[in-house]
C-alpha cells in the first residue's frame, strides 16, 4: 500500500499521492496541510480569493467555500455575511450606497461571487430585475415555469377511475396533488368532473374512500399483519393502524370486537396440545431412563 505523501499521514494514497483527506486540503487550499486556520493571517480580499474559482466561460467567479441556503458565507471582521456582499465591501469601496443595502446579482449566479456581476440596490431594484429577466411566474396552469401537468393530464386525471396514488406514480406527482386536482382545489380553471369536499365529509359519504364498511370489519377480524393488509388494499400503513384501533370509521360497529387473544392460536385443541403432550411423555421416558443407568453405575 502506496501511502500519503504528507510524511505523518498514514493512510493510504488516493489522489495525486495524497490521501482523500490531504488532497481535499491541497485543492481548496493550495497546501495539504491547509486548513482555516491556514489562512487565518492573511489579508481579507486574499483569503477571499482562496474560495474563489473563475469559470472562464461566463466570467463568474464561484465561491467554494462554505454555503448556506444557496449562498456563499465568508468570515469579514467578526461577522460572517453572505460571500456576494463580502465581495463587494472589499472590492467596491467596502461601503454600502446608502438606501441600497442588497447585493443582487446581474448574472442570476447565486454562488457568483465576481463584483462585475454585482450591484448595490434596493429591494425594489432586485424584483424589477427579476421581472425584466423572466425569471417570475406570470400564469397558472401551464402558463406557471414549474408546472409537470398539462391541460389534457387534468381531464385525464379527473375522469380516471384509477387511485389517486397510481395516477401519482404514472404522471410523476405527489398523491396529495392528485386529491387536490380531483377536488378542485388546484387547476380549478379547468374543465371536467371535480369531487368537491364542503365540510366535515367521512367514511362511505367521502368522495375518495378506499374502504366501505365490509372492508373496515375485515381489517379489523384479520389475523394478517398491518403492512400485509395496507398492500392488500393500496392503503398506507397508518391508515390500517387507525382502522383497526377505532381512530377512524368510527361509525362502523362491529358485531365482535377483536383483541390480541383472538390471534393466539387455540392451545385447548386436540391438533395442538396432543403434539406437546406426547413430546413430553418421550422427554420424561428419557430422564427416567438415563436416572436408571446412573444408578446402575454406582452399584457396581
Amino acid at each position: 500500500m502506496k501511502k500519503c505523501n504528507v510524511v505523518e499521514c498514514e493512510k493510504e494514497a488516493r489522489s495525486e499521492g495524497f490521501c482523500w483527506k490531504h488532497h481535499n486540503r491541497k485543492r481548496k487550499y493550495g497546501d495539504p496541510r491547509g486548513g482555516p486556520q491556514y489562512y487565518a493571517n492573511l489579508p481579507p480580499e486574499e483569503r477571499f480569493m482562496k474560495y474563489v474559482e473563475k469559470i472562464p466561460e461566463t466570467r463568474c467567479w464561484h465561491w467554494i467555500g462554505a454555503i448556506d441556503h444557496g449562498y456563499g458565507k465568508f468570515r469579514l471582521g467578526k461577522k460572517t455575511i453572505p460571500a456576494h456582499r463580502a465581495s463587494l465591501f472589499l472590492f467596491r469601496g467596502g461601503e454600502v450606497i446608502p438606501g441600497k443595502n442588497l447585493a443582487c446579482h446581474k448574472c442570476d449566479n447565486t454562488i457568483c461571487v465576481n463584483p462585475d456581476h454585482l450591484f448595490w440596490g434596493t429591494h425594489q431594484d432586485n424584483v424589477d430585475d427579476k421581472m425584466k429577466k423572466g425569471r417570475h411566474n406570470t400564469g397558472r396552469g401551464m402558463a406557471h415555469t414549474n408546472a409537470r401537468l398539462t391541460d389534457e393530464n387534468i381531464l385525464m386525471i379527473r375522469h380516471s377511475d384509477k387511485t389517486s396514488e397510481q395516477l401519482a406514480k404514472e404522471y410523476g406527482v405527489a398523491a396529495s396533488n392528485i386529491n387536490a386536482i380531483r377536488s378542485g382545489k388546484r387547476w380549478a380553471h379547468i374543465g371536467g368532473p371535480m369531487t368537491k369536499i364542503t365540510g366535515h365529509v367521512s367514511g362511505e359519504n367521502h368522495p375518495m374512500k378506499k374502504l366501505d364498511a365490509e372492508k373496515v370489519r375485515y381489517i379489523r377480524g384479520s389475523k394478517l399483519s398491518t403492512r400485509a393488509l395496507a398492500e392488500q388494499f393500496g392503503l398506507s400503513i397508518m391508515t390500517v393502524h387507525d382502522v383497526k384501533k377505532f381512530k377512524s370509521w368510527k361509525h362502523v360497529k362491529d358485531e365482535k370486537i377483536y383483541s390480541s387473544s383472538d390471534l393466539m392460536p387455540d392451545w385447548t385443541s386436540d391438533s395442538l396440545r396432543k403434539p406437546i403432550v406426547d413430546g413430553m411423555k418421550t422427554l420424561a421416558n428419557a430422564i427416567d431412563s438415563y436416572e436408571g443407568c446412573l444408578l446402575t453405575k454406582k452399584e457396581h
